[in-house]
């Protein structure tokens, strides 16, 4: 049994050891010929949330291809043309199809390819109609508009969004994307100084404990702790001591008050 609790502990710490081979077909629909994408994907460095870049990926007729090793299932993001997509890969063969001129994307190959498809129904359903608003607030953020700014106009959208997220966590706790769904709206949360960080976490532990043990129950548990340090920050009067703090820079060097 030592031994078991031993490879969880080096898995923790250096999920690289165990990972396994990927292959991301990818097709982009209204790009235009012979440009670059950026891709990345969360993994753990050290116990710590860390992203793992793919820079310049070519992209020619609108095709492009790239393979690599990852531990197990992950969320990702491709970079096209300032706009950022998410979605997930794992150790598979992964197809992906994306029209610059949709919000949402066409993902197969995964293991989670019904959940995916789910949440995106479910998203679209609620908030599509948002999304030209969402690109406009995002590309003139300090515009105004009669008597609201662009930028207050974003802000409410990403809070319906992030109830959507909690809604949908909340209804599918055996979930394998739920962990990257509360991220998501942590992500916002951060925009309003964590003002929910207490009701993300309390779902989070209402998962089962195999989500909760998945790489992506792993990264949001990190990014929790990880936030909550970031929310005594808010939370402390200036002129106060600064709170304890672990960063890894990007040469792999810690940094720690």
């Amino acid at each position: 049994m030592k031994y078991f609790y031993l490879l969880l502990i080096i898995w923790a710490y250096c999920p690289n050891l165990f990972s396994a081979s990927f292959s991301l077909e990818g097709e982009i629909i209204g790009m235009k010929d012979n440009s670059f994408v950026n891709i990345s994907y969360a993994s753990l460095n050290r116990g710590l949330y860390t992203e793992v870049r793919l820079d310049s990926i070519l992209v020619s007729n609108g095709i492009f291809h790239v393979e690599g090793e990852i531990p197990e299932l992950t969320s990702a993001t491709i970079e096209i043309q300032g706009k950022r997509y998410r979605f997930y890969i794992g150790p598979s063969n992964i197809k992906l199809t994306i029209d610059t001129q949709k919000p949402y994307i066409h993902l197969t190959g995964t293991s989670i390819d019904n959940e995916y498809y789910e949440a995106q129904t479910f998203f679209q359903q609620n908030d599509s109609l948002l999304y030209a608003k969402y690109d406009y607030y995002r590309s003139h953020p300090y515009e105004f508009n009669g008597e609201e700014d662009t930028f207050t106009s974003y802000l409410q959208f990403c809070i319906k969004r992030e109830q959507l997220l909690l809604d949908f966590c909340k209804n599918h706790p055996h979930y394998r994307i739920v962990p990257d769904l509360l991220s998501q709206a942590l992500e916002i949360d951060w925009q309003k100084k964590l003002t929910a960080i207490d009701m993300i976490e309390s779902e989070f532990l209402k998962l089962s404990k195999v989500v909760r043990a998945s790489l992506l129950g792993k990264l949001l548990a990190s990014k929790i702790r990880e936030y909550t340090k970031s929310k005594r920050c808010f939370d402390k009067p200036t002129g106060r001591e600064a709170p304890d703090f672990l960063r890894i820079t990007t040469k792999g060097d810690t940094i720690q008050s």
